[in-house]
């Protein structure tokens, strides 16, 4: 049954409820026109700061309770104690690859006869977000590139690529099994060239860990090199949480 799944529960399987409809409200931007007096126009300072931004979003859905009469209240104070309130994360089954987060208001509940109707508001960010996961691992001959050392010779990195498909620049994570540097990998006719990220401090392993300033910009790829301190495996998982209109 096509419907909609609020941090994982489904609204029909969890909650009883048939979907009749749903709208996406516009990502409005935040402009800043300033009128200046003796200047035709304004002056468009929308983009000053950097990139633009927006407003929340607002999506609307409307839901039938498939409950007989009986238990259409039960079934709606269920709704009302998951959803209403809370900031969840909201995946459409008509778009699974992405999805929105936003806090949940769950409307008065309006019987009629054995079944009943409810709509739920959600006040969401302006984008929908997708996860892309790239793991990357180089197995017994990597040496890290020592502290102080920005191109040690005993270095041998491993490469992965990284596309980001969504509409607006997004931050890449790094996960290694050890701790570990990474580069940011330029390949061209002449060859390739590497330059360290973090050559001051190593990234911890186990946590996912964002490096001040690298981003990847909508459409673009990258591709990034690691090695590990010390000798032996390593596989470092990369994260990037899209973002889309």
């Amino acid at each position: 049954m096509k419907g909609i799944k609020f941090d994982g529960n489904h609204s029909y399987d969890a909650y009883q409820l048939f979907l009749n409809s749903y709208s996406i409200g516009e990502a409005e931007p935040n402009t800043n026109l300033v009128e200046i007096p003796g200047v035709d126009g304004a002056v468009d300072f929308t983009e000053y700061f950097g990139g633009v931004t927006y407003k929340s979003r607002i999506l609307k859905m409307q839901f039938t309770f498939i409950a007989d009469r009986f238990g259409l209240n039960a079934a709606y104070a269920k709704l009302q104690n998951a959803l209403n309130g809370r900031r969840v994360k909201i995946v459409l089954d008509d778009d699974r690859e992405y999805f929105y987060t936003g806090r949940v208001s769950v409307g008065a509940l309006s019987p009629d006869g054995q079944i009943g109707e409810v709509t739920l508001t959600a006040t969401c960010d302006p984008y929908k977000y997708k996860t892309k996961v790239r793991t990357a691992t180089c197995y017994g001959h990597t040496v890290g590139k020592g502290v102080g050392t920005v191109d040690s010779p005993t270095v041998t990195l491993i490469h992965a690529s990284v596309t980001n498909t969504g509409g607006a620049p997004a931050v890449p994570t790094f996960n290694g099994d050890k701790a570990f540097y990474v580069t940011a990998t330029e390949r061209h006719a002449g060859g390739s060239s590497d330059t360290f990220l973090n050559e001051s401090e190593s990234l911890p392993s186990g946590k996912d860990t964002a490096i001040s300033g690298v981003e990847i910009p909508a459409g673009a790829t990258q591709e990034f090199g690691f090695c590990c301190v010390g000798e032996g495996d390593l596989t470092v998982t990369i994260k990037l949480q899209e973002r889309s209109l």
